[in-house]
C-alpha cells in the first residue's frame, strides 16, 4: 500500500530567503543618528523660514525704492504742470512765448535731489535743445546726452526706465503747452542706484544675522535632541543589560 521512499541521498531543496533593501534598511535602521536627524530637520525648517523672509523683504525693499521715485516723479510732473497752466493765465504781455523761457523760469525756482535731474526738451530746426537743473555733475552729463534725450521724447509712453552709467534711471515726462508752437517737453529723471544699494545692504545684514540665527539653532537643537533623547538611550542601555539569567535591571522613572 505504502509507495517508495525517496532515495536516501536525496536532500530537499533549500528555501533560500532574499531580504529587500526595505527590509534590511527597518533591521538595521539608518545610520545617522537620531539626535544629527532632530537637529538637522529643525535647522531645515528654519533655513527655510528664514529664506523665505529675506526673499520677501528684499522684494518689499525695492519695490519700496520703485514707488517712492515713481511718486517723486509724478510730483514734479504736477508742479510743472500747475507752473505753466498759471502762465497760460497771466496777462497777454506778460506771457512767456518760448519754450526756453518757459524752462528757465521754472527751474530757476526748482532744487532737485541728489539723485534726481530736471530737464526742459524742445525741439529747434537744428534740432533737440534741453535745459537741465541737477546738483551731481556726472548726472548732468547723462541727462545732457542727446542720444538719451531723443530716446525718451520719441517714446510713445509717458514714463519708462533706462540703463545709465549711474544705474538705473526711472522718467516720467509731460508735454509742456504753451502759447509757443514749438514742441516741447518736460522731463523729471530719478536714479535708484544709491537707494538699491541701501536697499541691499540691508539684504546683506539681514542675511549676517539670519546666518548667526542658524548658528545659534544649531547649538540649542543640539542640546534640546540630547535632552529628548536621554530616557531613550537610558531604556536602551537597560535593554542591552538584561539578559534570560539576569532579570534584575531596573530602570528609574521619572
Amino acid at each position: 500500500p505504502w509507495g517508495p521512499g525517496p532515495p536516501a541521498n536525496c536532500r530537499r531543496p533549500r528555501r533560500t530567503t532574499t531580504m529587500t533593501t526595505t527590509e534590511r534598511r527597518r533591521r538595521t535602521g539608518t545610520r545617522v543618528p537620531a539626535r544629527v536627524q532632530i537637529m538637522g530637520w529643525m535647522l531645515l525648517l528654519l533655513a527655510v523660514v528664514l529664506l523665505a523672509v529675506i526673499l520677501i523683504v528684499r522684494q518689499f525693499l525695492h519695490n519700496d525704492v520703485t514707488a517712492q521715485a515713481n511718486t517723486a516723479l509724478e510730483q514734479e510732473s504736477r508742479e510743472f504742470a500747475a507752473f505753466a497752466e498759471r502762465l497760460l493765465e497771466t496777462a497777454p504781455g506778460q506771457r512767456i512765448n518760448a519754450p526756453e523761457q518757459l524752462f528757465r523760469a521754472y527751474l530757476s525756482q526748482q532744487y532737485p535731489a541728489s539723485d534726481g535731474a530736471l530737464i526742459g526738451v524742445w525741439s529747434t530746426p537744428a534740432g533737440l535743445r534741453s535745459l537741465s537743473q541737477e546738483q551731481d555733475d556726472d548726472i548732468g552729463k547723462i541727462v545732457r546726452d542727446r542720444a538719451l534725450i531723443s530716446r525718451i521724447t520719441a517714446s510713445h509712453d509717458h514714463s519708462g526706465t533706462v540703463s545709465t552709467a549711474a544705474g538705473p534711471m526711472l522718467w516720467s515726462k509731460v508735454q509742456a503747452d504753451g502759447p509757443h508752437d514749438a514742441k516741447s517737453w518736460f522731463v523729471s529723471a530719478h536714479f535708484t542706484e544709491d537707494a538699491e544699494e541701501a536697499a541691499d545692504q540691508t539684504v546683506r545684514t539681514l542675511v549676517l544675522v539670519s546666518g548667526i540665527g542658524l548658528v545659534l539653532a544649531a547649538v540649542s537643537s543640539w542640546v534640546v535632541a540630547g535632552l529628548i533623547l536621554a530616557p531613550v538611550r537610558t531604556v536602551r542601555q537597560a535593554a542591552a543589560e538584561i539578559s534570560e539569567h539576569d532579570l534584575t535591571r531596573r530602570i528609574p522613572v521619572q
